[in-house]
């Protein structure tokens, strides 16, 4: 059950900023950090729990091809679905196919020099465009989404999302545009300890659209993120989480707590991650 705690998500704006300056000093201090060469990482299967990990209400299992693809994803729990991947003869993604109860949900990726798109197709035939442009760095820089008509014209604005680095390739802030594309909405800011990330090895574009509550898509997984509102009036906390990990011995986390604040009060859950094993060819 969650306690009331909306004071603190309030003043968690200006303890973020007051300490902003030693989390950033930290990470950049990490730059020459001489990280040890792994074998390919390979997750075996996520478990979200309030506790123990045999009482996980979410869980992600993972299924691999021979050439150390990801074919599909088994989510169980409050979100039920089969996920399933195409890859082209490159290995590029080139389609997802997601299945539950509701129907069939589709998305078609293609590939122009450093633009990505993504075609969403739900069970009604609504459908979805998303357009990912990608930096010289080969990291998303921004993602438009936007309804289509029957036509592929677009009909209604959804989303506008630009991402910005560290120069330890963490995404440090994002933000979230207006239509007009320039007025920032809204915004969230990132502070990053030492880890080595678990979705590291993953294919980025799958990581970013079936993974994004776990912030995957960076090179450390987060310690902090404070998600903020904006108006023409004021600026306000509308959600702060604090992460804390449990490492292996090779800085891969076993375990992460999450401690989510927002209007409704404080929440705790534990993601657990399990790896398969590293190959010894």
């Amino acid at each position: 059950m969650k306690s009331i705690h909306v004071i603190a998500i309030v003043l968690c704006l200006g303890i973020f900023m007051s300490c902003d300056d030693s989390d950033d000093n930290f990470e950049n201090d990490q730059v020459g950090i001489e990280e040890p060469v792994d074998d390919l990482v390979r997750l075996s299967d996520i478990a979200v729990s309030d506790d123990e990990e045999s009482n996980s209400f979410q869980t992600y299992d993972l299924s691999y091809n021979d050439l150390d693809l990801i074919e599909s994803i088994e989510f169980g729990g409050e979100d039920d679905r089969t996920v399933s991947l195409e890859y082209a003869a490159n290995n590029r993604l080139n389609r997802i196919v997601q299945q539950n109860d509701e129907g069939t949900i589709t998305q078609d990726i293609s590939y122009d020099a450093n633009e990505l798109t993504v075609l969403k197709t739900f069970p009604t035939g609504d459908r979805q465009r998303t357009i990912l442009e990608i930096d010289l760095q080969n990291r998303i820089d921004r993602a438009r989404t936007v309804t289509l008509d029957e036509n592929d014209n677009e009909e209604e604005f959804v989303s506008d999302l630009r991402y910005n680095y560290s120069e330890n390739f963490n995404v440090r802030r994002i933000d979230e545009l207006a239509e007009n594309g320039f007025t920032v909405e809204r915004y969230s800011d990132f502070v990053y300890v030492f880890n080595n990330n678990p979705f590291r090895d993953m294919n980025d574009v799958l990581r970013f659209l079936i993974f994004p509550d776990f912030v995957p898509y960076t090179r450390y997984l987060p310690t902090r993120r404070i998600d903020v509102v904006r108006t023409s009036s004021t600026i306000f906390v509308e959600r702060a989480i604090e992460y804390e990990y449990e490492l292996d011995n090779r800085m891969f986390p076993i375990s992460r707590t999450v401690q989510t604040n927002d209007a409704d009060g404080i929440e705790n859950t534990i993601e657990y991650f399990n790896y398969l094993p590293q190959s010894t060819d």
